[in-house]
């Protein structure tokens, strides 16, 4: 079972607000799906209130994409958000220290690649604090579907990418072709695995 974090990308006048955690890496601000939570957009607007006093209003989700952090998963799904209302000072109550980037910098930060690619644009990868140990498959191309069932309704995405990934795959029980649903809540995670031949 993994966890699904979900995490808002905010921009302005050419930086994006990050976060930077107790790991003293910098990542979105956003946080744990929750039972109460009635979407992924209603999620995503509570935390900005708690992480950095804002109001926020949501756009697009983007591309889903795996963070594995020691031996736990986490499903992050990144959301384009605008601002409503932000203070004069932002601060976050859990603790965390707040920064406007530069959105040139952003690819040289110590933060998941994952949340890189979610900033810049790019199709997101799979990101780890520490690697997979003892590869023992043979590295190929392969496909990810990963849609995400609100009651707010399907949202489907694509994910590419290379050996980690089929390896939590494979550690998650997914093999060859294989449709799973994963009941999150009351959010339903469906994962397709497909190997493409080279």
């Amino acid at each position: 079972m993994f966890k699904v974090s979900v995490k808002g990308i905010i921009k302005k006048n050419g930086k994006c607000l990050l976060r930077k955690n107790e790991r003293s890496e910098y990542e979105l601000l956003g946080g744990k799906l929750e039972y109460t939570d009635s979407s992924l957009n209603d999620r995503v607007v509570q935390e900005f209130k708690e992480e950095s006093g804002m109001s926020i209003k949501v756009n697009k989700i983007k591309e889903p994409w795996f963070y594995i952090i020691g031996n736990k998963a986490n499903l992050i799904i990144p959301i384009d958000c605008d601002i409503l209302f932000m203070p004069h000072t932002l601060y976050d109550q859990d603790g965390g220290i707040l920064e406007w980037i530069n959105m040139e910098d952003v690819k040289t930060l110590d933060m998941p690649s994952g949340y890189k690619d979610s900033i810049i644009g790019h199709i997101p990868s799979l990101s780890f604090t520490h690697t997979v140990s003892n590869k023992t498959f043979q590295d190929h191309m392969f496909r990810i579907f990963v849609d995400v069932e609100t009651r707010n309704g399907l949202i489907s995405n694509e994910l590419n990418d290379s050996l980690e990934m089929r390896v939590y795959l494979m550690n998650l029980g997914i093999k060859s072709v294989i449709f799973k649903t994963v009941d999150y809540f009351n959010h339903d995670i469906h994962i397709i695995y497909e190997e493409i031949s080279l």
